[in-house]
């Protein structure tokens, strides 16, 4: 419940979006000085059990436009003149502060990118074509609006290909991606034009590990980054949601990479840029994405002494921050499992 208003006027942070990387921006803000209100909104009520929290809001839910949400989020700013900073943190409250951030008063600040970044990268054909500009490597890919397309952009591209939503919170058939190996795989699995999706993206498949780089930037300048490779996913097909991962070597194209996209989108706030790295390519980076946001095992990059919740909230306040250098070699090999899409997180 919230009522209290005190001495934390300027240093209070609502977090909404309860979701896998939540936990750690809570503990870390709290810890860097900040009072943290968490967002409840009956989503995995865990976090407001930590003692990072200093309370809760519960609010109305989020995924399904957050239409209510923006309108009890407004009534609760107007009511607590020591909250100055919304921290989102699942991509549904980063979609919807993007989608509605002249609703917050002047005085409370987004921890986010900029909406029209974020915008960018959450459409996966834009993005695509920013990375294909700068000359970075990507699978070919089409954009499909019916079924028959699907199949004969498919059958153009080759086998394997991966067919992915091209907008975010868009998910068909409840899958981030399907691999689709033959002609024939791919009539299976889309026996049907999923009803959610106007375009889907199809692309090559390109075999290899999913290298997660992990920053934070201001104006498109890499403040500092750690490298992760993907070691396993919570699906066979190595498709879902990472939950075990190793910091390695900082890999030169995918620095080199990174860079000219954040630059490009003039980037501001924290994120994450994914490739596949092919060792059938002479272990060539192939672009993914960029994830505008915080994901769960970006506490890794924490854990190398890169604190990204509190980075992203001082590049919110403005404070000059001097760029780093990528990390030397002694925090290479640090290794993290998450036991479940919730938590607990073991690191070694």
């Amino acid at each position: 419940m919230l009522s209290r208003q005190d001495e934390s006027t300027g240093r209070t942070v609502l977090v909404v979006g309860n979701y896998r990387p939540s936990l750690m921006v809570v503990r870390s803000l709290a810890k860097a000085g900040y009072r943290v209100v968490v967002g409840g909104g009956g989503n995995r009520p865990i976090v407001e059990l930590s003692r990072y929290a200093a309370e809760t809001w519960e609010h109305p839910r989020i995924e399904g436009g957050g239409t209510d949400f923006i309108d009890a989020l407004e009534q609760c700013l107007s009511e607590r003149p020591d909250i100055s900073f919304v921290y989102p943190i699942s991509e549904h409250a980063v979609v919807c502060l993007c989608r509605h951030l002249h609703r917050l008063p002047a005085r409370v600040k987004a921890v986010m990118a900029p909406p029209s970044v974020v915008e960018t990268c959450l459409d996966k054909p834009k993005m695509l074509k920013v990375a294909a500009d700068l000359g970075i490597p990507q699978g070919d890919f089409g954009i499909v609006r019916s079924r028959t397309q699907l199949i004969d952009s498919a059958d153009a591209i080759g086998y394997p290909c991966v067919v992915r939503p091209t907008k975010p919170l868009m998910i068909p058939f409840r899958k981030k991606a399907s691999i689709c190996s033959t002609a024939e795989s791919i009539r299976e699995q889309f026996r049907r034009w999923p009803e959610t999706q106007e375009t889907l993206l199809v692309q090559r498949y390109v075999p290899g590990d999913r290298h997660n780089l992990y920053f934070g930037a201001r104006e498109g300048e890499i403040l500092g980054g750690v490298e992760v490779k993907i070691l396993r996913t919570d699906r066979e097909d190595g498709t879902g949601l990472a939950v075990d991962g190793v910091s390695v070597e900082p890999t030169r194209a995918i620095c080199e990479h990174s860079r000219k996209l954040l630059e490009q989108l003039k980037y501001t706030g924290v994120g994450c840029v994914q490739f596949i790295v092919s060792e059938q390519q002479a272990c060539t980076p192939f672009f993914l994405e960029v994830n505008p946001r915080l994901g769960a095992n970006s506490v890794i990059a924490q854990h190398c002494g890169l604190d990204l919740p509190v980075l992203a909230l001082d590049l919110a306040r403005g404070v000059h921050i001097e760029a780093r250098d990528f990390f030397p070699p002694r925090l290479i090999g640090k290794r993290y499992a998450l036991a479940n899409l919730v938590g607990p997180t073991w690191m070694q």
